[in-house]
């Protein structure tokens, strides 16, 4: 009998804490998410992108368009270097979760590791196939030519640094929906990323277009990466509407329906 009501205990606790946060894990369904996503990302990072090789010649800016060659400049090391550290800054914002939601860590880290390498995937897959140079590419200051250098579209830093922005928003809203604090988490998280997209600007490495598109991508995949983890309701759940628990006058009743 101990046994029994050690093993009905257990299925209470667990089935409790699995319900506790908005957010739920699927150990088949997120593995395979991240391994077909690690796997498609590692096979574009490492292909062969097929540019050709620079000749050492600066671009026609003439053949910039209007909106673009308006912010566009040379190469500048500090904005560069900047724009790295704001980057990481947004990729940290998340990290607003777990002040109040400690025992969510595992499921917050599974699902902004989804966002980060599906975001690095269509960003990485999009500057393979359109090949864009640089804006640096177009004036005398060639600091920093490589192999990146046909990878100005879209701009990976903002689409992560927005990737961030907008998961810590939304997975905060969802966490604390009464906070009143949701408001300046996503003032902050949404500053720090536009702030990391105009660096990249003013850094020379991409265009206003560049950022934009970055932007856009880093937004969906932090909206859509939590939002499919989301637990829409008790009734979404087949196990947990099978179980009726009601406090009893000695621990719980469980009872099916």
């Amino acid at each position: 009998m101990r046994r029994i009501l050690l093993s009905a205990l257990f299925i209470v606790v667990s089935f409790s804490l699995f319900a506790a946060g908005p957010f739920a894990l699927d150990a088949k369904r997120d593995s395979l998410a991240l391994s077909l996503g690690l796997g498609a990302e590692l096979l574009v990072k490492y292909s062969d992108p097929g540019f050709d090789s620079w000749d050492g010649s600066t671009l026609n800016r003439g053949d910039i368009n209007a909106l673009n060659r308006f912010f566009a400049h040379g190469y500048r090391e500090i904005p560069d270097n900047i724009s790295n550290a704001t980057a990481l800054l947004s990729m940290a914002m998340p990290l607003v979760n777990l002040k109040d939601s400690r025992d969510e860590w595992k499921t917050l880290t599974v699902m902004f590791s989804e966002t980060l390498v599906y975001t690095n995937l269509t960003c990485d897959s999009i500057k393979r196939l359109v090949g864009r140079d640089r804006p640096y590419m177009y004036y005398s200051t060639k600091s920093k030519t490589g192999d990146d250098r046909m990878c100005s579209f879209p701009s990976l830093h903002t689409a992560c640094a927005f990737a961030g922005a907008t998961f810590a928003t939304y997975t905060y809203a969802k966490y604390n929906p009464d906070s009143k604090y949701r408001f300046h988490v996503a003032a902050a998280s949404y500053a720090i990323a536009s702030v990391t997209g105009a660096l990249r600007i003013a850094a020379g490495k991409h265009f206003l277009s560049d950022v934009l598109t970055g932007a856009a991508i880093g937004s969906f995949w932090g909206y859509a990466v939590p939002k499919l983890h989301e637990i829409r309701d008790r009734a979404d759940n087949k196990v947990l509407s099978a179980l009726d628990i009601a406090p009893g006058y000695v621990g719980f009743t469980v009872a099916l329906n």
